[in-house]
């Protein structure tokens, strides 16, 4: 999995950049295929690329949308990109990658963006003209996001080693949340092992502005029960599901390895 780190609203802005790099340098497994960094008035954000594909070797991340005031990066896989690019791309040459996709989506839907996407994903939006920021994690939280709020400004990083490298956090562990973990009653409800860092909750949306941090749930399971005509329907509408989600995430061009944990014949 590639890996991303962003500053928002730092104190001294000419610092962002290098905390930014020292996030990624905490990383580097995540960073083998090269990393990039962009950064503005009121914001920095770094990207390290693991490509998994060779098309992934010429996406440009993190993104940045003059026109509209937008910059964003994230560990991204969007599985209705062809849906949503062409309503996005109406009267206009649609969206040609998955991020492209997220700037011009917030820009159409802002924070409704994230309840719109099927896949894995875990990314933030800076917007410059509301001096705002927006993050989201896919429903089960498949790719992370960790977040800290502080003084110097708000750290947001797809690992939890790139905020503690940071240098403005405190390494203070929460022993509330070891012990929780150590007797499996943990309910990760956003916490981890350090009392200054949070985990974005799956299916959860942040909100960064002057005001502070909120976080808040976007994905609600359907209130309605799936009533089929006959029984044999469910097992059809099961496999079609499951032949499309496995195609998801077979997009590669590289080898997969996988781990059988119990041995073919264990169950």
């Amino acid at each position: 999995m590639s890996a991303f780190a962003v500053v928002i609203n730092p104190r001294a802005p000419g610092e962002a950049e290098g905390v930014v790099l020292r996030m990624l340098d905490a990383i580097p497994q995540r960073c083998v295929d090269g990393r990039r960094t962009l950064t503005g008035s009121q914001f920095a954000m770094g990207y390290g690329l693991r490509a998994t594909a060779r098309r992934q070797l010429g996406e440009v991340q993190p993104g940045h949308a003059p026109s509209l005031g937008l910059s964003a990066v994230g560990t991204l896989r969007i599985d209705n990109r062809e849906e949503l690019a062409r309503e996005l791309g109406a009267g206009s040459e649609p969206p040609g990658s998955d991020l492209e996709i997220v700037l011009r989506g917030y820009e159409r839907w802002g924070t409704g963006l994230a309840d719109r996407l099927e896949g894995d994903f875990a990314f933030v939006v800076w917007d410059e003209h509301r001096r705002n920021a927006y993050a989201a994690i896919d429903p089960f939280a498949v790719k992370p996001l960790y977040y800290h709020v502080g003084p110097p400004g708000a750290l947001l990083a797809s690992d939890v080693a790139a905020i503690l490298a940071s240098g403005w956090v405190d390494l203070a562990v929460d022993d509330t949340a070891v012990l929780a973990y150590l007797d499996r009653t943990l309910d990760f409800d956003g916490a981890t092992f350090f009392r200054s860092v949070r985990r974005l909750r799956a299916g959860h949306f942040l909100a960064i502005n002057e005001s502070g941090i909120e976080a808040r749930r976007y994905a609600v399971p359907p209130a309605s029960e799936l009533r089929l005509a006959h029984p044999d329907d469910y097992y059809d509408e099961f496999r079609r599901l499951a032949k499309r989600a496995v195609a998801a995430r077979l997009d590669t061009d590289r080898p997969i390895l996988a781990h059988v944990s119990g041995g073919l014949d264990s169950s």
